[in-house]
């Protein structure tokens, strides 16, 4: 009996120790009221969700992360519905009211945090319940993010925004045929922006500080009056690629017809404000019209100097030819030209001094040694100085290559020298 009474004991406490256990995991719902008013009262409902219980690939962030959205959003004038480790019929459950809502109007935003995963090109937000074995089972256990596009659609208000911070590991990857990482691209419906914690399929860290990077950019930002929400995730993009050195690049897909901003400006600072942009976007015309310019700069250059280097060459052929069939005439009359060929010397004995001479040309034409190499190159070091100092006169450019504008005297004198030790 009393082996009995202990073995009860511990079932007891086993029991216990499960209903704690499921208890600390459980899904939590809470709505959460505005805390300021939004900008002339514009009605605004927010969908937020965090899921990191999971079984098999816990995360550390996500429910901070959308406790601390839900609070953000309440300061901007958002209603929040949110949820912390849902279940895929919460999650199902929760959009459905949440789309209802949409449809009275207003500004809708949804915000997800927690695992997530691309399927033959379609993107799923996995719920902490999911028990995914196959690959072929994620559909029937996980949430498909066209259903919150759809509900977008269908409510037909102003404007929303998506928001995914998903883009973590596949906790299931290993079970799975294909390699996929993070989320596939989607295309935003009309009045519609789809943020993602990084570009399309790429994997962004979940953080080591209190708050996801993602989401703790996100956060700062929205706390900044006057932001445009274009710009303001620019600046969130800026800031996650400057804290990982450009490995993580938040992307975003937008097809807004209006302005959003989280917190506007007050009345004093607008005017100031708008000057303050005016003249961002004025230098930014000036920068960008400046760069297109260079741009011309460059690919004129690159063209002019093509085209001189190319009748360079065709020059420099022309008098290699003329150079050849001159030393044919000449080779009969010189049998030291031939026995150095014969010898394999690629010169002469004879015609040797007349190569070192600084004022000849380059070897002898009897001796047919290449010369298309050497002039060619020259070509290319007289255009180089020539486009790096504009300013000098053509004539003070030829004073140092002496050869590009008497490549006939100098190869003349070159051949009577030859000719004359040859004789």
């Amino acid at each position: 009996m009393q082996a009995i009474s202990i073995l009860g004991r511990i079932i007891a406490g086993l029991a216990l120790g499960s209903v704690l256990a499921f208890a600390a995991h459980a899904e939590q719902t809470r709505a959460l009221t505005p805390v300021k008013p939004a900008p002339n009262n514009e009605r605004r409902t927010a969908l937020v969700i965090g899921n990191s219980a999971y079984k098999s690939s816990p995360l550390r962030n996500p429910v901070n992360d959308a406790r601390a959205m839900a609070a953000v959003l309440t300061e901007t004038g958002f209603s929040v519905l949110l949820i912390e480790d849902a279940g895929r019929a919460t999650m199902r459950r929760v959009i459905r009211e949440w789309g209802d809502q949409l449809a009275r109007g207003g500004v809708g935003l949804f915000y997800y945090a927690g695992h997530g995963m691309q399927i033959r090109g379609k993107n799923y937000l996995i719920p902490v319940t999911a028990d995914v074995q196959r690959e072929d089972e994620v559909e029937d256990e996980s949430v498909d993010v066209n259903t919150v596009l759809s509900k977008m659609e269908s409510a037909k208000n102003a404007l929303n925004l998506l928001i995914l911070d998903a883009c973590r590991n596949n906790p299931f990857q290993r079970s799975f045929r294909s390699g996929a990482q993070g989320l596939a691209q989607m295309d935003a419906p009309t009045g519609t922006l789809i943020s993602f914690a990084t570009a399309p399929g790429s994997v962004a860290a979940d953080g080591t500080g209190e708050n996801g990077l993602y989401t703790h950019h996100l956060l700062r930002a929205i706390r900044t009056p006057g932001l445009p929400v274009e710009q303001l995730f620019k600046q969130v993009r800026n800031g996650v690629m400057a804290d990982t050195k450009e490995r993580q690049v938040p992307w975003e897909s937008s097809s807004l017809r209006g302005d959003f901003f989280f917190l506007v400006l007050p009345p004093g600072m607008q005017a100031e404000e708008q000057k303050r942009r005016q003249k961002v976007l004025v230098d930014r015309a000036v920068e960008d019209a400046l760069k297109v310019e260079q741009a011309r700069a460059e690919r004129d250059r690159a063209a002019l100097q093509e085209q001189m280097q190319q009748m360079v060459a065709v020059m420099l052929a022309k008098q290699r030819a003329t150079a050849k069939a001159g030393g044919d005439n000449r080779r009969r009359a010189r049998p030291r030209c031939q026995a150095g060929r014969a010898a394999g010397r690629s010169i002469c004995a004879a015609c040797q001094p007349a190569d070192d001479n600084a004022q000849g040309r380059d070897a002898c034409d009897a001796c047919e040694r290449p010369v298309f190499e050497r002039r060619l190159a020259e070509g290319r070091r007289f255009l180089d100085l020539w486009f790096a100092s504009p300013e000098r006169t053509s004539s003070a450019v030829q004073a140092e290559f002496p050869h590009q504008g008497g490549h006939q005297g100098g190869h003349d004198q070159h051949a009577s020298r030859c000719r004359g030790k040859a004789a």
